[in-house]
């Protein structure tokens, strides 16, 4: 038989806290809360979860608003981070081979920068460099000798060729259309009027004579043409010896800068390579140039500024998009607009001559990028209310591979140039924080989110009242004084906030863990008392 309900008394229902517990005058005699009050379990859940290695052993936080969860969760990882390394700089350079698929570079912090500004200045010391090699007297009059050598040999065979022309009755004219013969009769070229007024005997043989003459003359022609050809081959070698002997003057002190990043040593070959082919493109265009006629000449004239965006120079560029030469420890990223772009970056556009075009230099970071080799913290319910955010999510941590490109779904249809950036890996730990419902819709309907998050940290909304709990609340009030600048509390207002903590969670054996609101009891006193 069970006893019969009876009326509770006022002290059976409330909590008087006795201020002379406590061993302070006020919260400036306290230290300040070095640990998280009443949050154990969730505490030992996120530590479990940033200690097991695993992609799949990302982190869901819930519990209710207020309860502490941001401010644990930032406490416990800026902590945790400050304890690991620094994680390497990422760039992202020019594919010579196939410029629509930039290669990217990582390399240890603070090395990422120092590669774009040795870039910078490799190249503006090149500008500088290349004029002086092709107006030394050595290179000019080694290309006036292979110039004087083609001439010669040229004006020798057409000498061979006006010869048997004139031994058959014609001469070589110079037409607008080429080299031409036309017939001679006492010496003199005949016009066409002229040839028509010829008895038709002399007519006759020309006509007969001139398909063989022709020949002659397509045979010399094609050899004149063989000549220019290897001259000009010759040209161009040596224009790309004295380029590769600049360049390789200037690349030496890369390459030993670099020596132990393999990833670097194979970009600057290549960007040896391609400066040796292309090494016109360090000349200043003139305006003959910009009315797209190409003058014969030296491939240098003056040196030129400073590669601008517009500059076909910008493809030795470095593009730096994760820098972190100041970082301390691992980065803990804390996104509070988890869109598509802005997780997993985005390529910027550029109008040039109203055209929408896109380069490697235009590719930019996300937070998963920011974020790698550390934390990154995100709410649950902003990234799920973003389009394809989720399944972007979802991809990086399953396929541990961070994938920036152009979807039409966020790009104009106007792009006329498309972008594959290499996929940087992505190792990272991810904690979501959200409610519980958010959790549960989740588990049930996505497969893939049980197999990424399986580790839970639940904030309880209480704890219990015990003496020890009592003094790191104090410790906790002292905390919140100096933080927020507030009016100093004695232990009396100390034990009337601990009431309160009782009556919030309506338990007078529970302390309420959910410290919105005692901060707003802290923060009216003070107000009150000022």
């Amino acid at each position: 038989m069970t006893d019969k309900a009876r009326e509770l008394t006022p002290d059976e229902m409330s909590f008087v806290c006795d201020p002379d517990q406590f061993q302070f005058d006020t919260t400036d005699d306290l230290p300040d809360l070095e640990s998280i009050i009443g949050q154990e379990r969730a505490i030992r859940a996120i530590d479990f979860g940033v200690q097991m290695p695993g992609y799949g052993f990302n982190i869901y936080v819930t519990g209710l608003s207020g309860s502490g969860r941001s401010t644990t969760i930032q406490r416990f990882l800026e902590r945790k981070a400050r304890e690991e390394p620094v994680p390497d700089d990422w760039c992202y350079v020019n594919n010579f081979a196939d410029p629509r698929r930039p290669v990217n570079i990582h390399l240890p912090a603070g090395r990422g920068i120092q590669l774009r500004d040795d870039m910078a200045e490799f190249i503006r010391d090149l500008q500088q460099a290349f004029p002086v090699a092709y107006d030394s007297e050595d290179y000019s009059q080694r290309m006036r000798t292979m110039a004087q050598e083609l001439d010669q040999a040229r004006n020798e065979v057409l000498k061979k060729m006006g010869d048997t022309a004139k031994a058959q009755g014609f001469a070589l004219m110079q037409a607008a259309t080429g080299l031409g013969v036309v017939p001679m009769v006492d010496n003199q070229m005949v016009t066409p009027e002229q040839f028509g007024q010829l008895p038709e005997e002399v007519r006759s043989k020309f006509e007969a004579d001139l398909p063989e003459v022709q020949q002659a003359l397509e045979r010399t022609m094609r050899e004149v043409r063989a000549m220019e050809k290897a001259a000009k081959k010759k040209m161009r070698a040596l224009s790309r010896q004295v380029a590769d002997s600049v360049v390789g003057d200037h690349m030496n002190d890369l390459l030993e800068e670099y020596a132990a990043f393999d990833q670097v040593v194979q970009y600057l070959g290549e960007v040896r390579n391609d400066i040796v082919e292309n090494v016109t493109d360090f000349r200043p265009r003139t305006e003959q140039e910009e009315a797209g006629d190409q003058p014969d000449g030296p491939p240098f004239q003056s040196p030129r500024q400073p590669a601008g965006p517009a500059s076909p120079l910008s493809r030795y560029q470095v593009n730096v998009i994760v820098d972190h030469s100041r970082s301390q420890g691992a980065p803990v990223i804390y996104e509070t607009n988890p869109t598509y772009l802005n997780l997993v970056g985005r390529i910027e556009q550029e109008i040039r001559y109203g055209v929408m075009t896109i380069r490697f230099n235009h590719i930019r970071a996300g937070c998963l990028h920011r974020a790698n080799g550390g934390y990154l913290v995100i709410e649950a319910r902003d990234l799920l209310e973003s389009p394809l955010a989720w399944d972007a999510l979802k991809r990086a941590i399953k396929n541990r591979e961070i994938r920036t490109e152009v979807l039409h779904v966020v790009a104009p249809t106007a792009v006329t140039t498309s972008l594959e950036p290499e996929c940087i890996p992505f190792q990272a730990k991810v904690i979501l924080v959200g409610d519980w419902s958010t959790y549960a819709l989740l588990y049930d309907l996505d497969d893939t989110f049980r197999k990424i998050f399986k580790v839970r940290a639940d904030f309880g909304s209480w704890m219990e009242r015990t003496p020890e709990a009592m003094q790191r609340y104090a410790e906790f009030v002292a905390s919140r004084v100096r933080a927020d600048n507030l009016l100093p509390v004695d232990r009396l207002a100390v034990a009337r906030i601990i009431e309160s903590g009782t009556q919030l969670v309506e338990h007078k054996e529970r302390l309420s863990a959910r410290f919105a609101g005692v901060i707003e009891v802290i923060q009216e006193s003070s107000y009150w008392a000022g």
